[in-house]
């Protein structure tokens, strides 16, 4: 069996719960921590419009408390997902750091852990699909609904001589409720697994004359963290109230995309952003609005801005700024005819940040 005590703790974003049993085989704890504490809905296709797939994470840690005696075997760690509404199912996606077989409904995960010493220590990651809103009357109400997360750890003591046969023991466990928000289209929240993930705030990430700014971002591999969590927001700032957007006259609300996904990307595969605008909110033709439009960037929080400009040979800056790979304004004919007259700008780059248009 494959030896696991080799993977280190992975920081968490909130607070977990701890559970441990005594008995013949000793103490042993198991903590399990929600990556975070809201992530949105998960969104089905339709017509031209893409899904939208988010994810609930979880960091696991199941322990052998020094003061043991014993060896403990055939430990291994078993969890079941179940929405407030049961008909809203959150399947299992992928794991960091262990191998899991999976129930018929793939809502339950058995991950074999094998042998813990006194002291050693096991960490890894759960990813599960983030479930499709059900309307059936069932915690339909925004923060009525929510996706909990329990199950049992079981081991078993070595034998200790002919005197001492094994002794069986189980480790209940729970842990802290994540909050599912229904679709907004300015706020998506998501775990975001090992080898990425596709996010969009918006209708698929396409704006409308209700909701003039989208955007998409498709996170690579992240660098230095075995996972990561995504937090995609717009803001807009109108024209008509004093400020920049006023000044150029380029907008009827110009938007601000904050970007929130902790680690870095390589310039090879860098983070990649579509920041679109609805024919709506252009007060100039499309052709001026590309040539003209000002964007800048703060990795700070809005604390400092630098400007963005194109990008050199396509490839991200090394400064951390991003750049602008390409840009459009989509013809009439396009497909889905929701994009007809908006423009888009993708922007490359290796962290995440805040990105304004005026």
């Amino acid at each position: 069996m494959r030896n696991l005590r080799t993977f280190t703790v992975f920081a968490s974003l909130a607070v977990g719960s701890a559970t441990s049993a005594l008995a013949g085989a000793g103490v042993v704890t198991t903590t399990v921590t929600p990556l975070q504490g809201n992530v949105t809905y998960s969104a089905p296709a339709s017509g031209k419009i893409a899904a939208l797939n988010t994810y609930v994470g979880y960091t696991v840690t199941v322990g052998s408390d020094p003061t043991n005696t014993n060896t403990i075997n055939n430990v291994y760690f078993t969890g079941t997902t179940a929405a407030t509404d049961p008909a809203e199912l959150a399947t299992f996606s992928s794991s960091v750091g262990i191998t899991c077989t999976l129930d018929s409904t793939q809502t339950a995960v058995n991950c074999p852990i094998g042998q813990l010493r006194p002291g050693d220590t096991v960490s890894f990651v759960l990813f599960f699909n983030g479930p499709l809103q059900v309307i059936n009357s069932v915690a339909d109400a925004a923060g009525s609904d929510s996706l909990g997360f329990s199950g049992t750890t079981y081991y078993a003591e070595g034998t200790g001589g002919l005197q001492s046969p094994p002794q069986n023991s189980t480790v209940p466990w729970s842990t802290s409720p994540v909050l599912l928000g229904t679709i907004n289209p300015d706020n998506v929240k998501s775990g975001v697994p090992k080898n990425g993930a596709t996010l969009f705030t918006g209708n698929g990430g396409i704006p409308t004359s209700g909701n003039k700014s989208a955007m998409v971002s498709v996170v690579p591999t992240v660098t230095n963290l075995p996972y990561t969590t995504a937090d995609l927001t717009v803001t807009r700032e109108l024209a008509a109230s004093a400020g920049d957007c006023q000044t150029q006259g380029h907008f009827v609300e110009c938007p601000t995309y904050t970007v929130t996904i902790p680690g870095t990307f390589s310039a090879s595969s860098p983070l990649t952003n579509t920041y679109r605008i609805d024919s709506s909110s252009l007060k100039m033709p499309a052709n001026k609005i590309l040539n003209s439009v000002l964007i800048s960037y703060s990795g700070d929080g809005g604390a400092t801005f630098a400007p963005v400009g194109a990008c050199t040979n396509g490839a991200p800056n090394t400064n951390g700024v991003p750049c602008i790979l390409s840009s459009q304004c989509y013809k009439n004919n396009v497909q889905p005819a929701d994009l007809a007259g908006d423009c888009e700008w993708i922007l490359i780059n290796t962290r995440n940040g805040l990105t304004k248009f005026y």
